[in-house]
């Protein structure tokens, strides 16, 4: 049973890596209707005109729309079906030249974002409630302040003005960052955008160079995660449909939880890169370790500069004790 399982997974294995697309050949002689260029196949070599396009008609311009949606040459239900069934593969593909075959990644990318934000509005569905740093700062400000107030007899005025001014910034924190989660939510197509940034600096360290694609481009991991993004975003449309909750993942800039965001990066990069289960858990587990540091450090010097800078200001311009 087991050895049964082993060569349908082999099987399996193998039409993933080795899918063809189908290409339509016309060797028919044509001649172009723009610049009479005689020629064998579907598009002109001299004006690019694909064959049987007259000049613009209703039809043609049809035609023009269903391409502007994928819906001619390249296809977006066929890429979002390769995502889900190949996705390792298939990013490998467009990577390798075989562009035309799919739709293009950003362009997917905003169209799921968009539908998603369709789908929560008319399902109002809300974003699963994740506690607010600022909120537990200013809860141990309240805590750091009376402990200071109970011990301290010499420099009561001066502890009563620092709590008043850190109490001050971190209300205004507290707004600041409710006001980003909300322009988050509302534009996820921006925030993903900026987000996926940092994670595409990081693995194209991690992954700069692999079995199968050799070393990588900053700009060929730009749409290495852009797929990735697309592929995320199909399934946290079904996924967020059934529990009606907006679920976002606490290590990866992913609308999904974190130990199916983790499966999904294994499962991408294995198919991808080529390198061995382990090997690739291993990566994966590096690019979440470095991709939360980053963000805490980015999180700690943000908190540092725009809580404790103007305290120390007002310390700093303030006389010196006679």
């Amino acid at each position: 049973m087991i050895r049964k399982i082993r060569r349908w997974l082999l099987r399996l294995q193998w039409r993933q890596q080795h899918y063809q697309p189908h290409i339509e050949k016309n060797l028919e002689r044509h001649t172009c209707p723009y610049c009479k260029e005689v020629y064998v196949g579907n598009l002109c070599p001299q004006c690019g005109l694909k064959d049987g396009r007259d000049r613009l008609t209703p039809k043609t311009v049809g035609l023009n729309m269903m391409d502007l949606w994928g819906l001619g040459n390249r296809n977006a239900f066929q890429t979002m079906w390769h995502l889900l069934w190949r996705p390792g593969y298939m990013i490998g593909d467009y990577l390798r030249g075989k562009s035309q075959a799919y739709f293009p990644p950003v362009a997917l990318l905003v169209a799921l974002c968009v539908v998603f934000s369709i789908m929560v509005s008319l399902c109002n569905i809300d974003f699963k409630p994740t506690p607010n740093i600022a909120e537990l700062m200013k809860k141990e400000q309240v805590i750091t302040a009376t402990d200071t107030t109970a011990v301290s007899t010499e420099n009561a005025e001066l502890d009563k003005m620092m709590n008043e001014l850190m109490t001050e910034q971190l209300t205004s924190l507290t707004a600041t960052v409710q006001q980003m989660q909300a322009w988050s939510h509302a534009h996820l197509e921006y925030s993903m955008l900026l987000t996926n940034l940092i994670v595409i600096l990081i693995t194209s360290w991690v992954f700069h160079n692999s079995p199968r694609l050799g070393r990588m481009t900053l700009i060929e991991n730009l749409y290495v995660q852009m797929f990735i993004d697309c592929q995320m975003m199909l399934i946290a449309i079904p996924y967020t449909l059934v529990t009606q909750v907006i679920t976002e993942s606490e290590f990866y800039p992913y609308l999904l939880p974190t130990a199916l965001a983790f499966i999904i990066l294994v499962y991408d990069y294995y198919q991808l890169c080529g390198f061995g289960l382990w090997r690739t858990v291993w990566k994966v587990t590096l690019m979440t370790a470095v991709y939360t540091a980053v963000l805490g450090v980015i999180t700690v010097v943000a908190t540092v500069v725009y809580i404790i800078g103007p305290p120390l200001m007002e310390l700093i311009k303030m006389d010196p004790p006679v």
